[in-house]
């Protein structure tokens, strides 16, 4: 088994978690699944161009996961909607600026806020295209029921294919996996050091995904509340888009 950490400026190992992930994710192209399974996921770049051929030449992640798809690998997403990472006070509380402009906001206030929405914005924008880019591979975790709020959801981080399991804190987004990132730990083994983990991971990972829902009832989640929490928007949101596209505009007022 081998371990790798880093804080915030390198890795503290002799192999970092990129060039971790880059073997993991070369290795999956002989392989026949790849479960890549984090709360977080967003299309960073990698820190050079990532070549496999015949079939990818690019510093996207997700070019890489894409490639995975083509090649004939079951790919296999599955991240936390974004229902999770709204801010209900916050929205509401910028909503009722937008109508009182009269108040007179400091500078530092506004950049908290824009702060705030730009980092949803960001993931909302990376999850549309996710789905758009992995389409049905891409998977949501809504939760264990159908309440609105619910505050017992996927935490597990979590990387598998035929040959290999990653697992630890690391987020598969920019600053999980990059060195410049945040302090992260990660373990690495094969099937053949300890077949009884990876089988044990690979259950939870098919798991994981059998109980996971598509983008559309993440999306109805987001719709639902966001029109059913009183006063968090002054207009009707019917999609995903129509609430970034409403954030823009507040974000924008905020200058």
């Amino acid at each position: 088994m081998l371990w790798i950490c880093k804080d915030s400026s390198r890795s503290l190992s002799s192999m970092s978690i990129e060039e971790l992930m880059r073997r993991f994710l070369h290795e999956s192209f002989g392989s026949k699944y790849i479960y890549i399974i984090s709360p977080w996921i967003t299309p960073f770049t990698l820190s050079s161009r990532f070549i496999h051929y015949p079939y990818v030449s690019s510093n996207n992640v997700i070019d890489v996961l894409k490639a995975l798809s083509n090649s004939g690998v079951g790919v296999k997403v599955l991240m936390r909607c974004i229902d999770d990472s709204m801010d209900i006070q916050l929205i509401r509380v910028l909503t009722n600026l937008v109508r009182e402009r009269q108040i007179i906001l400091n500078n530092e206030v506004k950049s908290f806020f824009r702060d705030r929405i730009d980092d949803f914005l960001n993931r909302a924008n990376a999850m549309i295209d996710l789905a758009r880019d992995l389409k049905d591979a891409v998977r949501f975790d809504l939760g264990a029921d159908d309440k609105l709020l619910t505050w017992y959801r996927l935490h597990t981080k979590l990387y598998i294919n035929d040959h290999s399991v990653i697992m630890g804190s690391a987020n598969f987004t920019r600053g999980g996996i990059l060195d410049d990132g945040n302090w992260e730990c990660v373990s690495h083994f094969t099937k053949e050091e300890n077949t009884e983990i990876y089988n044990y991971a690979l259950r939870v990972a098919q798991h994981y995904f059998s109980i996971s829902k598509g983008f559309s009832d993440c999306e109805r989640r987001v719709v639902r509340i966001v029109n059913e929490f009183g006063g968090v928007v002054n207009e009707p949101i019917y999609s995903i888009e129509d609430l970034i596209e409403y954030l823009e505009r507040v974000r924008d007022s905020l200058y």
